[in-house]
């Protein structure tokens, strides 16, 4: 184990770093969201969960660390501010890119069965009245 691990303002950093990583795939994603690029998400996908993974630890051994002490030193109780402040924040922009690709999914699904249903009618004989008959050949 790193000497650093051990050091709780080191530990707070590497979280803030982490987070700002998060921050940046929350771009990328948006701007694919925005572009109607669908390609790419399962690359972001896979950075988050890892980003997620290394930040368990490290969320773990702040919590402990600010249960176990009452009175911080105050260059430590800034970063936990810092930290508070840009989790609230990226919660907050993950709820609207949340929103978003259900927004972009739902107009995707419209799309396909409008489309589905012109090619359906395309597909045979369409009478100029629809009282008309029908003329269709038995044969396939």
């Amino acid at each position: 184990m790193p000497p650093e691990a051990n050091d709780p303002r080191a530990v707070t950093e590497r979280a803030i770093a982490l987070w700002s990583e998060i921050a940046a795939a929350y771009d990328v994603i948006e701007q694919q969201l925005a572009s109607g690029r669908w390609e790419g998400f399962a690359e972001v996908a896979t950075h988050l969960a890892g980003l997620e993974q290394e930040l368990e630890p490290l969320l773990a051994a702040i919590a402990a660390r600010r249960d176990a002490s009452a009175t911080p030193p105050a260059a430590l109780a800034d970063l936990w501010r810092q930290l508070e402040r840009m989790v609230e924040a990226l919660a907050r922009r993950r709820t609207q890119l949340e929103r978003a690709a259900t927004g972009a999914r739902d107009t995707t699904a419209a799309r396909l069965v409008r489309t589905r249903i012109a090619r359906s009618r395309a597909s045979g004989y369409a009478p100029l009245n629809p009282l008309t008959p029908r003329l269709t050949s038995r044969r396939v």
